[in-house]
Formats: C-alpha cells, structure tokens, sequence
C-alpha cells in the first residue's frame, strides 16, 4: 500500500470515528424527538438488493446504476464515468494494485469518490478475468471491477444497455482479456459489440461493483427507481437546485443543466441515431426522419401522463453555433445546444475525458449538412446522418416540487393527492324542462388530457359518465338539457386525471348538486281593503309565493301587464289578473280576482206577494228583489217609512207574515239595503181583513140512540159578508171526507132539514162559505139511530152492544190511586165511540175525567164514572 493510501485511509478511520459518534449521536436524538412529536416524513417503500428485478436502476453514493445480478449485489454504471486507459503498459490482465492499470483507478480514485457509509457497502469480491473462451480462468478479488463479456450481453439483452450501441465515440472497457492478442482486452464499440480492443487506448469507463445483497433500497413510485436512503432534505422547488444536482424521472437519472428554466439532461446515452437521415441540419419535432420527432413521439409518448405533466412545451433555441437564439422551435423534448453542452461539461454533466460523441441541437454554420455535437473537451460537427448518442433534455416545470434523498440526489414529489372540482352552472339553478344548462367544472390543479375527464348526473335527471369539453388545462364543460321530474339532480366527476395520475375525486367540492324544477308555483292570493261593500275605492294586494322571481298583473282582461311591487288601488269593479314565474321559468297564470264590492247604486224597490187585498186569514208575504245584492229588506207595518235602524228586516227572499183582527187594516212599507247604499223608493201594500165568516147552529146537536130516523135543522146565517154556498155530510167519525159533501140548496131556507135514515152512530159535518172566503166548518154528534133495549142496570143512553167501544186504560181515581179500568168518554149521545186518551184522562192529573167517562162494571155492564 503507498503512503497516499495508508493517510488516506488513517483519514478515513478518523473520519469513520467522527462519523460514528455523529450518528449515534443522531440516533438518541432522533429516539428523544420521535417520543415528543411525529416525523414529518416517511421514507419510501423498503426493498432489499437481493430482491430487486434485474434492470432495476438505483442511485447510490449520488450515481445511477443498473442491478445486473440481484443475488450478488452485481450493479453496473449506465454511462461513461470517464476515459482511460486499460493498461499504459500494454497488459491485458485487470489488476487492482497496478497504478498503470485501470483497476488501481477504479479502487482508487473512483471507489474513495463515494461517501463512507457507500463505501461500506461495497463488497470486497471475486472478479472473473478470464478471456471471453474461459471468463473463469482466472480472478482477482477487489472491491471495483468491470463486466466481463457475457455479463454484458446478458445485460443488453435485458434491456440495461441500447441493442444497436450509444454511437461513435462511446466504446467502453469490459474486464474479459481478448484470446487472440496479449494487448488487447474486449471493449463494446459504437454499435454495441464486444471487440478486442487495444489496452493503451482511451476508451470509456462504466465501472461495477457488488453491493450488500441485504442492502435496503427504498423505491421511489414516481420515477420507477430505487435509491439507497439517506436523510430526507427538505422539500425543493427545480428552480432551487443547483447545477450537477440529479433527479429521478421515468427510470434513469437525469442532471440538472440550468435550474431557472428546468432544463435537465438525461445522465446517460439513450441510443446512438442519426440526427437526420436526410442530412437535414435544423431540429424538427414535424419531420419524420428528423431526430426531434423521434424525441417528441416515440420518445414521449412512453412517458406517463404524471410524467407529461411537469414537462413544459418550451422553446429550443436552433440558431448555429455563431448566434444560437437566432431562431426556436416550441417542443416538449429537445437537446443541449452547444453553449449548454459546454457548461454541462464545465458542471461535470458530460464528461470531458470521454469521447461520446452526441448530437447538440446546434447546427453548424460552415455547412448545412452538418451539426455541431459534444466529444471530450470541445464541440465538433459532423454530418447529420451519422449515428451519434443522444442525451434527451427536457425543461421541467420550475416549480415541481422535488425531495433531497441525499449526495445532490432528488426524487420528484409524489403526488397522492386527487384533484377535486368546483362546478358552477350558466345559467344558475334552478332549472326547467328544455332549458339548455351550461356546467363549467374548474380542476383544483391542471389535468390531463387523456383520459377525457366525463360527467355523470344522478337524482332528478340522470346522465351517464359523458366526456366533457376542454376550455383550459383546469376547466371543463358540459351542456346539459333539462328533463322531466323535480328535485335535486346530483353531479359526478370521474375519469380526470392530474398530472400526477392521480384520479379525480367524483364528488365536487362545491355546486355538486342543482335544482330540476318543472312544477309552477303556487297561484297568488289577493287581500281586498275595505273588503266590505264601499261607495268609495278599493286597496288590493297580491300575496306571491316566496319562490317567485317575476311578479305581474293586469286589470281587466285587455289590459296591460303591470309588474307588481307594492298594494294598488282600483275605483271601479273589475277583474284582476295576475302571473308569477320561479327562479326556473315556471309559470302560473291561474289566480285571477273580481272585485265586486264598489257599490255606488241604491238596489230597485222591492215587491211584494200577495199584493194590497181584503183577506180573512193572516198573509205569509213574499218579498223579492229585482236587485241582485240586496243584504236586507226593511219593513215597517205601522204605515212609518222604514230605513236602515229599522229593527224589522228580511234577508233575501224571505216571507212577512202579515196578520190582523176583522175590519183592521194593516198598511206594510219595505225598502232595501244592499249593505251600504239604502234604496230610493219604499214598497206599500194595504192588507184588509174581514175575518168574520157564517154562523152555523144544529137542533139536537146530538141524539141518545132511537129507532126513529135522525133529523137535524141546520140554521146558517151571515157573518160580515153574504153566504155564497154551504154543504154537509154524514160520517160515521169525527174526521171530514172532502170526498163526500153533499151541496146545500140556495139561497138558504132556515132552517134547513138533514135526515140520516140508517142505524149507527152518525156525525153531522157542515161548512158555508161567504163572500170573503171566509168558511165556517162545524161538526156535530153524535147521532145513534137503531133498536133502544133499555137495561136498567146500565148508565142512562148506554147499551149493552156499546161495550165494543171501550179500552182499557191506566190512570188515577180521585184518591190519586192508580187503576186500570175498561172505559169510552160520554157525549151527548152516550157512548163516544170514537175517542183518544185525552177525551179519558186529565192531561195535567192523569185522572180520569168524572162525569166525562163510563167505564165497565165487574158484571160487565156500563156505567158512569163519577
């Protein structure tokens, strides 16, 4: 070991030590924090070396590699980290100790390139260097080393290095010694293809290494790669880096060149290609065989839409090397032009010992055929055709949010969050049927443009997830057609993507919900003031539903329609018609009002029926109105002129009963009121009354019973006017037959003589009639006519086959001693035959009547109850 290395190595014990008594200080500390208060950061998911995919790229000790054999650790840089030469004494042999060869470099300069914790971590392991014939033969066992051949296909064929090389320049060492020649060693050329290759030439250098397999690798999910973890810095905005920081994006690792615009640079080659295949010298991202559109299409289109997103559609400066902002192109991925590739080189971003050739965007002003591209410590041209590595660069948002992992290592910030959206509706809600509804969602943050964010609507309408059209990176609309129903209709979000590719939160933040309304409002209603009947004018109000935005009127029906604010006033009746429509367009035109109590005209007179007349009998008088609104009609019957405190009134069509003794004279006055206005002219009507009507007298008024024939004289004379006609009958009850009269003779003889030659019991009914219509109707009886068997145990006019009349009753004696007895009432002929409970019984003592009842005796015979 030289003395270099033994100080360097006391160095690194003593700074081992220090490191040591900082980390278990960090350590305490960081177990006394997480006691008080959480950690502000998690680190990412945690896999171990061993269980990582081969191809898997990881960043460590500030590098990018690629895992080629999980199991032992085995992982390769993907770029040239510098040029050398294998052996500058001409061996073929990789050997770690020999300072003229490449593994003393590796295992010195390089390996004390990474940090002390890196370095740990690096496994001291056996290198196979053999020819490509026998890899195996022989070994060396040392931290660095290089692939050996067949290590290298196999990791072509996974993918890890470009099939068709990384262009012109690019060769590189592989540890496997060439068979053939002692002085050469197998190198991959521009093409990919392991050659021999002498060992005094200057040819890349992409050293490998084991690591630990149990090493933990945490897995950044935006990038795609996997970092050794170290202390999470704090966050950062791109703008805020510095130049030579990394990043992690879309698998490899990419340098940052200018931080202001975001411009970055893929770490490594991406594939050797020709700038343009028609020797076309400008950058074109619209040219098929030109290397911007393969950058722009192929190259982009494989990113993801989160990736899409924090990539600016910039502009690329494509002016030759003499004025290079002379003239630009706005694309989304580009190249280094040739002032940038010189401060990359100058940042350590392109290594200047190398001699990669790759394309610049810069064109060369000596041809038109050519370009200028990046080789070791200078910039060259060459013809566009060529196949030359390409470095993608991309200008990223400034502002992307960025996460230190530790060496100038930045991992972009996982975006987990969904973006959400407000939606507004032109115009507002409500709505009705057929109304075409603009709903506008504004996104929280950009999204993307694919897939299409849709709009989905439930609830009153309904709409199935329907692509939206883009307004702008945040605002989206749909047109909407209002249908049938009512209610609430509720708005979804679904398929809208941000940048991130994190998926829209369905439910809006605000306007998630609006309003189908296809019901008219309620019909208004009217307050009238006076209400009442009035001579003068009337205050109407309309009452509107509350949810009414227009409010209108008219009087009449060809009048004008009026909007409404406040009570208005009308001076004659007439019809009030009002309209209202809601918020959505509803309308009602149903309410309409008659007003109808201005009365300035007095109501006609009033008639009368029966009109002035003699009459005998009280007069039940119609009273009717020719006027339709009379409330009351007053009347006097004294012969003084009513009005309105008269207290006697009729309401409507009623009757009057107007009454009198024979010979008065009653005089009636009406007038009518229709509740506000009395009428002008009073109603009279003069109603005599003659009441006395002819006088009837019947000898025997009643006859005991006797064989002889009954005969009866009737003695009928004149009351107050002359008898017009008189009539009779006979009956064998009390109840008149109007069937059954026989006319009496005129002019009258008095007396006049009725004979009833059958046996029975007979009644005499007669009635007469005088000149103003006064009748007089008289009944008399009874009148017995038959065999007279005289029982002198009987009461006097009785006979044993009256007993048929008789009923038992219930009453009391005169001792107020209740008894039941067989009994008929006693007339002037005897027994009664027809009879009820009053001609029995007392109505106020419930006795029986004495000298007014015959009862049966317990021989069976009658007698009078005395």
């Amino acid at each position: 070991m030289t003395g270099r290395q033994e100080d360097r190595k006391t160095g690194r014990l003593k700074e081992k030590s220090r490191l040591y008594r900082i980390v278990s200080y960090i350590l305490i500390m960081s177990i006394l924090i997480t006691l008080v208060t959480p950690m502000p950061k998690t680190h990412a998911e945690a896999t171990p070396l061993s269980s990582l995919p081969v191809g898997a790229r990881i960043m460590f000790g500030g590098r990018q590699f690629a895992v080629v054999n999980p199991s032992d650790g085995l992982v390769v840089s993907l770029r040239n980290v510098s040029g050398e030469q294998f052996d500058s004494d001409g061996t073929q042999i990789y050997n770690p100790w020999d300072t003229n060869n490449i593994g003393y470099y590796l295992n010195n300069t390089y390996y004390y390139q990474f940090p002390v914790t890196e370095e740990g971590l690096i496994k001291n392991s056996t290198w196979y260097i053999g020819n490509q014939l026998n890899e195996t033969s022989s070994s060396v066992i040392t931290r660095i080393g290089l692939l050996r051949e067949s290590e290298y296909n196999a990791a072509k064929a996974a993918g890890i290095f470009p099939g068709n090389g990384e262009g012109t320049g690019t060769d590189w060492w592989l540890i496997t010694q060439y068979s053939f020649e002692s002085n050469k060693v197998r190198a991959v050329d521009a093409a990919g293809n392991p050659n021999g290759t002498g060992v005094s030439g200057t040819y890349g250098v992409r050293p490998a290494f084991r690591i630990l397999e149990s090493t933990i690798f945490e897995y950044d999910a935006y990038s795609g790669m996997y970092y050794y973890p170290g202390t999470l810095g704090s966050d950062k905005t791109l703008n805020t880096l510095n130049v030579g920081d990394t990043l992690m994006f879309h698998r490899e690792a990419w340098k940052v060149v200018n931080p202001s615009t975001g411009l970055v640079v893929a770490d490594k080659i991406d594939g050797r290609r020709a700038f343009d295949q028609d020797n076309t010298q400008t950058y074109n991202p619209s040219d098929g065989s030109n290397i911007g559109y393969y950058l722009n299409n192929t190259y982009y289109n494989v990113l993801a839409s989160k990736e899409k997103g924090i990539i600016k559609n910039g502009i690329w400066y494509i002016g030759n090397e003499t004025n290079e902002t002379a003239s630009s192109v706005t694309a989304k991925v580009g190249l280094l032009r040739e002032s940038e590739c010189n401060s990359a080189r100058t940042a350590g971003i392109i290594t200047g010992s190398t001699y990669d050739r790759i394309w610049s965007i810069t064109p060369y002003s000596g041809n038109s055929t050519y370009v200028r591209y990046c080789y070791g410590y200078w910039g060259e041209s060459a013809t566009a055709s060529n196949l030359y590595g390409v470095r993608p660069a991309l200008q990223m948002l400034e502002t992307t949010v960025l996460i230190s992992v530790g060496n100038g290592v930045y991992r972009i910030f996982a975006d987990t969050v969904p973006p959400t959206s407000a939606i507004t509706y032109t115009p507002s809600s409500p709505h009705k049927f057929g109304t075409a509804v603009t709903i506008t969602a504004t996104f929280d943050e950009p999204v993307a443009d694919t897939p299409v964010p849709q709009i989905s609507i439930s609830g009153a309408n309904t709409l199935a997830n329907t692509n939206m059209t883009k307004t702008s990176a945040t605002v989206y609309t749909y047109t909407h057609t209002i249908g049938a129903g009512d209610g609430t209709a509720t708005v979804a979000l679904a398929t809208a993507q941000d940048l991130a590719g994190n998926t829209v939160t369905s439910a809006p933040t605000s306007g998630a919900t609006f309003t189908v309304d296809n019901t008219p409002p309620a019909a208004p209603t009217f307050e009238v003031n006076p209400s009442t009947k009035t001579t003068g004018n009337v205050t109407v109000t309309i009452n509107y539903p509350g949810d009414v935005a227009t409010k209108e009127y008219k009087i009449t029906d060809t009048g004008i329609w009026t909007d409404y604010s406040v009570p208005f006033t009308i001076t004659e009746n007439y019809t009030i018609f009002t309209k209202c429509a809601d918020a959505s367009g509803n309308q009602n035109t149903s309410a309409s009002l008659s007003v109808t109590n201005i009365d300035r005209t007095p109501p006609s007179a009033p008639t009368v029926s029966p009109a002035t007349g003699t009459y005998n009998t009280a007069q039940m008088i119609e009273v009717s109105n020719t006027s339709t609104d009379v409330t009351y009609t007053y009347y006097t019957t004294d012969g003084s002129d009513p009005n309105i405190t008269t207290p006697t009134k009729v309401t409507g069509a009623q009757t009057i009963t107007i009454d009198g003794d024979d010979g008065d004279v009653v005089i009636l006055k009406l007038v009518s009121y229709d509740g506000i206005n009395l009428g002008t002219e009073i109603t009279t009507a003069t109603y005599t009354f003659a009441k006395n009507g002819p006088g009837i007298t019947a000898n025997p008024a009643a006859r005991a019973k006797a064989p002889d024939d009954i005969s009866v004289a009737l003695t009928i004379t004149p009351g107050g006017a002359e008898v017009t006609n008189w009539k009779y009958q006979w009956d064998t009850d009390q109840t008149l037959d109007d069937t059954k009269w026989t006319d009496g003779e005129m002019p009258i003889t008095t007396p006049e003589t009725i004979t009833q030659n059958t046996n029975g019991t007979w009644y005499l009914h007669v009635r007469a009639t005088d000149n103003n219509t006064n009748i007089t109707t008289q009944t008399y009886g009874a009148y017995k006519k038959g065999t007279a068997t005289i029982d002198a145990e009987y009461a006097d006019d009785t006979y044993a086959d009256e007993r048929r009349y008789f009923k038992y009753y219930i009453g009391l004696d005169a001792n107020d001693i209740g008894r039941v007895m067989l009994v008929a009432p006693k007339d002037a002929g005897g027994v009664k035959p027809i009879f009820t409970r009053d001609d029995i019984l007392d109505q106020a003592t419930h006795r029986f009547k004495v000298s007014g009842v015959y009862y049966i005796d317990r021989e069976g015979k009658i007698q009078e109850y005395d």
